[in-house]
């Protein structure tokens, strides 16, 4: 994954969920993973989207590969 906008944000983030102990950094950890993970599949949606303006639930499964 390319250095984004996102990253900044997320590094902003985790400096304000670091102070906090439990779930809530948990979940932030785990969401900066599935983002990493499925990154690819992030983008061709935001694509056709930006592209297209809307789309169906089978054009945003095809479009992640369903099931992945």
């Amino acid at each position: 994954m390319r250095d984004t906008a996102w990253d900044g944000d997320a590094r902003n983030a985790a400096h304000h969920l670091g102070a906090i102990d439990g779930d809530v950094a948990a979940a932030h950890r785990e969401a900066v993973r599935l983002v990493r993970q499925h990154w690819s599949a992030i983008e061709r949606v935001a694509d056709a989207l930006a592209e297209r303006g809307e789309l169906t639930g089978d054009e945003v499964d095809a479009l992640i590969g369903w099931p992945f």
